[in-house]
């Protein structure tokens, strides 16, 4: 049965999930340009957190 998960990764079997590009269609388009842009929201709605290119 899947839940609401609030700490760690989500997982599409295990976790509700709303896909990304639903919330955000001109993101993948912005990072195409290597553009910049800001998700703001309260804490714990599903922003993702970017990771260090290295």
């Amino acid at each position: 049965m899947r839940r609401f998960n609030t700490a760690g990764p989500c997982l599409s079997e295990y976790h509700y999930m709303v896909p990304a590009l639903s919330r955000l269609p001109e993101a993948p388009g912005l990072v195409e340009q290597l553009g910049y842009f800001v998700v703001h929201a309260p804490r714990q709605t599903g922003k993702p957190t970017p990771s260090p290119k290295g």
